[in-house]
């Protein structure tokens, strides 16, 4: 119990630095944090120490590093059934992969669409939503006006369907 209350105290910390930017303490330390949890086997306190190395990355424009990182969060969320905690690595994964030179848009395009297509696929239709419009992001990042419209007001529809209005009026800002 100690030691979990040690993490805990842990997070903290890493949050409060990464508040402050203090990105290379936030690695350092997260890293640290991240091989406790794989020890202890804690497989969601690991996600979430993952996710904040993940955010770091992609704040010091690491893309690459961001990518891979939140792909593990990504896959410790699925295992402990966080549907919240893997679509916000899905963002985050499409995010860096906008600010990778070697991606760009094309791969972020792909890795917005298998999302949309994994939650279809399993009735989630709100994290559906939230996929098309990562993947309306994308086609706009692309130039892709028509396709981005198409996209989002699929999401729109969704949203209108399961009666999230709130979701709807940020499907209408994209």
């Amino acid at each position: 119990e100690d030691a979990l209350g040690e993490d805990d105290m842990l997070m903290t910390v890493l949050t409060a630095h990464a508040a402050k930017g203090s990105h290379d303490t936030v690695l350092q330390m997260g890293d640290r944090l991240r091989r406790r949890c794989q020890a202890s086997g804690d497989p969601r306190r690991e996600a979430a120490v993952l996710r904040l190395l993940a955010r770091t990355s992609l704040a010091m424009k690491l893309p690459q590093q961001a990518v891979s990182t939140a792909r593990e969060a990504m896959k410790l969320f699925q295992e402990v059934g966080d549907k919240s905690g893997e679509n916000a690595m899905v963002q985050l994964v499409i995010n860096a992969e906008l600010q990778d030179e070697k991606a760009g848009p094309a791969k972020a395009l792909e890795t917005a669409k298998e999302a949309a297509q994994r939650f279809h696929d399993e009735g989630d239709q709100e994290n559906e939503a939230m996929a098309l419009q990562n993947v309306a992001k994308t086609h706009l990042a692309k130039k892709e006006h028509h396709r981005a419209a198409r996209v989002a007001k699929d999401a729109q529809n969704i949203l209108s369907r399961i009666g999230d209005t709130s979701g709807e009026i940020a499907m209408l800002k994209t």
